[in-house]
């Protein structure tokens, strides 16, 4: 019995080290590209958060300074010293400066994932089972899926954010002259006045874009293919109406700022960003088969 149970033993060893061998050779086997993809969707996302969190500090820093001054439409606030200006510039510069090396980190961490999901246990028969299951590409396939809505949605939450202040910033410095750009601190008035003005109609689309990449899981390549700005339009609608609020209580200025400014930026990030997801998905699929 005890001769049976060490021969069972070499025969269960020698097919996982056969399996072991197959799996890593699946790995290596799985293209550059694949990797590529990977790491652009959590570069963006890396980008696209540290955006975020920079526009969300503007815009809180925006809200104290008007609170604080007890500013309105009626008395706006006076220049500052431009540091809610450098802080919406500051967070392009910060997203853009992050994401080379958020992108060769998530590189190699692809690898890292991939290893973890075919690590063993030290007990044969666990490790069989579990590296039959364990299928490389199927990992692959999941991990790219966890990556793509944050990939697809923080980029797009940082448009919300910023986006329409950087258009407002650069027609500013255009009407104003380009001596303006030396005198940024000017534009802090238009950021804070913009924070209780139009800051719920900010967060409305920031959300709409979370929504957005949340949708991706349950939206096929095909949906993606025939109507890529369908959600970017839909959202402009909702961004539209909550400019509403209190705009159209003071003032019917606002809201058709942030009407026009939608149409402006909206509906063309979302359709970019579900061309991007579209040929990611295709090249993937390419690829494997």
């Amino acid at each position: 019995m005890v001769l049976a149970y060490r021969n069972d033993e070499d025969v269960l060893q020698a097919r996982l080290g056969s399996l072991i061998e197959n799996r890593h050779a699946e790995v290596t086997g799985i293209r550059p590209e694949i990797r590529n993809t990977y790491s652009r969707r959590v570069a963006r996302a890396v980008a696209g958060g540290v955006a975020s969190l920079g526009g969300l500090a503007m815009f809180l820093g925006g809200g104290i300074w008007v609170a604080h001054s007890r500013s309105w439409l009626g008395s706006p606030p006076s220049p500052s010293d431009g540091h809610l200006t450098a802080l919406l510039l500051g967070s392009v510069a910060a997203a853009a400066l992050s994401y080379l090396p958020a992108r060769l980190i998530a590189y190699h961490e692809f690898d890292r994932a991939l290893s973890h999901g075919l690590s063993l246990s030290g007990k044969v028969r666990v490790d069989l089972v579990r590296l039959e299951r364990a299928q490389p590409r199927r990992i692959a396939a999941e991990i790219l899926a966890r990556a793509e809505p944050w990939g697809a949605s923080l980029p797009l939450i940082a448009v919300a954010l910023l986006g329409p202040l950087l258009l407002h910033l650069l027609v500013w410095i255009g009407f104003t002259g380009g001596g303006a750009a030396l005198r940024l601190g000017a534009f802090d008035a238009w950021i804070g006045l913009t924070a209780p003005m139009a800051g719920l109609a900010h967060l409305v689309l920031a959300f709409r874009a979370a929504v957005y990449g949340q949708k991706l899981k349950a939206t096929s390549t095909d949906d993606l293919r025939r109507s890529p700005s369908d959600f970017g339009w839909r959202s402009v609608l909702s961004t539209a109406v909550a400019g509403l609020i209190p705009g159209a209580i003071l003032v019917l200025i606002p809201p058709a700022l942030i009407f026009v400014t939608g149409l402006l930026i909206v509906p063309f990030s979302f359709y970019s960003m579900s061309r991007v997801v579209v040929a990611e998905r295709d090249l993937v699929a390419e690829l494997a088969e």
